[in-house]
């Protein structure tokens, strides 16, 4: 593999892990008997974007940024410091707040199922890094 490929690959799983990609957690869990059950939530300020409603564009910098990529391009600089790279929160939509799960209310069966499936979700996305470090 050469090193553009590995470059490549390992920018593709920085991508998959910035929170900037991530949707807000359900706020619904399918219980093993089939019924859907509707979790309380209350209103929280968005963690990904702040409560600004926008990030910068997670493509741009997921994978980090040096002094150097400022100093070789200082136009890159002003426009990145400016905004210009700005999108809507993918978090919150843009509405700068999110449902948050009010977990002391939830009913023990109910979060116990919501823990496994969580669980299940961690592995499953785990799963989704590795082959794409693999080139899956």
């Amino acid at each position: 593999m050469s090193y553009a490929e590995m470059a490549a690959r390992l920018e593709e799983v920085a991508y998959a892990r910035d929170s900037r990609n991530r949707k807000p957690e359900p706020t619904t869990v399918v219980m093993p008997d089939g019924r859907e059950v509707k979790l309380p939530t209350h209103k929280e300020v968005c963690s990904v974007c702040g409560g600004e409603g926008e990030t910068v564009d997670p493509s741009i910098d997921c994978n980090g940024l040096s002094h150097e990529d400022f100093a070789d391009d200082p136009d890159f600089a002003e426009d990145y410091m400016r905004g210009k790279y700005d999108i809507q929160c993918g978090h919150c939509g843009g509405l700068r707040v999110v449902d948050a799960i009010d977990w002391e209310a939830v009913p023990a069966d109910v979060r116990a199922e919501r823990e496994r499936q969580m669980l299940e979700e961690r592995r499953d996305f785990e799963e989704h890094l590795a082959e794409l470090r693999a080139g899956c």
